[in-house]
């Protein structure tokens, strides 16, 4: 982790160190504007263009308690983080708080929480279906949704868990996410 922001660089695992970066960005929201097809809303994710970064996280405070390391980190007013590592575990666990949003603005955001690794995945990723099974996806360049949008054609709704795998390295990548 970088020692400034507590932002996550690297991730080393069966004596294999991989690059392994975390950051939170947003994408601008479709209105409903004349003559516009579809917007965004509960269940149509319409974004606006190219995802937006926040600026880089600002550590809030680091602690180690016995086998836990915590940091807190902020990325912007209403984007809040917490990351635990544990010395005895292979696994990092976040645990994020989003919002209120602010629409002061009059822009509707889509948060997203992008992770990015050098695992060699050739576009193929696995994510749970209803909280239930795991489905194979892959990125598609012709999935178009909301007014013909590759971006909104190649999101799918993460009820519980998500992993990106690299078979020739022999490593897995698990996101596992709970709400309460």
């Amino acid at each position: 982790m970088d020692e400034n922001t507590g932002a996550l660089m690297s991730i080393t695992t069966n004596g294999k160190t991989h690059k392994l970066n975390q950051s939170f960005k947003y994408y601008k929201a479709v209105g409903m504007e004349k003559g516009g097809v579809e917007d965004s809303g509960t269940y149509n994710f319409c974004p606006d263009g190219a995802a937006h970064d926040y600026s880089a996280p600002k550590l809030l405070s680091s602690q180690t308690s016995g086998p836990i390391h915590e940091v807190n980190q902020q990325f912007s007013d209403y984007v809040k983080q917490t990351v635990r590592t544990y010395e005895d575990e292979d696994y990092i666990e976040f645990d994020w708080t989003v919002g209120p949003i602010p629409v002061d603005d009059k822009v509707g955001k889509e948060i997203i929480n992008r992770f990015e690794t050098d695992f060699k995945t050739n576009g193929v990723f696995y994510t749970d279906d209803n909280g239930r099974q795991t489905v194979r996806r892959q990125y598609n360049k012709n999935s178009m949704l909301c007014n013909k949008n590759i971006i909104s054609g190649n999101y799918y709704p993460i009820y519980s868990r998500a992993f990106v795998r690299d078979d020739n390295q022999g490593m897995n990548y698990n996101l596992i996410s709970y709400y309460i």
